[in-house]
């Protein structure tokens, strides 16, 4: 009776952990949703400029490129403070920090000039 007891506790323990490292994989993803568009000084849009936004807590990242007309999105955002950084070869690197949530409806929009 003792060894059954021991070993429900060795496979209780070793799914909670299993489960916490699960877990800490999610860390900083859920449902939110960033959109935006990059452009230059004139007002012409920017293609192929890299998009990163990253989770300031737990440094999840998440990536994009925007379109020829210079729009473009992120998805799969959790809940907290981001960095949005938009960068290309020949301009300068841009960030915004702004609060995302995963439950609202609609994030603001980011233009990045």
């Amino acid at each position: 009776m003792r060894s059954k007891n021991a070993l429900i506790i060795f496979l209780v323990s070793v799914l909670c952990f299993s489960l916490s490292l699960n877990l800490s994989a999610q860390q900083g993803r859920g449902k939110g949703r960033l959109r935006g568009q990059v452009q230059d000084e004139v007002g012409n849009p920017i293609e192929g400029a890299k998009i990163v936004a990253q989770h300031l807590r737990y440094k999840t990242t998440f990536t994009s490129e925007s379109d020829k007309k210079g729009n473009w999105a992120v998805a799969g955002l959790g809940t907290g403070h981001f960095r949005v950084t938009a960068s290309k070869e020949g301009y300068g690197a841009v960030y915004h920090e702004m609060s995302v949530s995963q439950f609202s409806k609609k994030n603001p929009p980011l233009s990045f000039t």
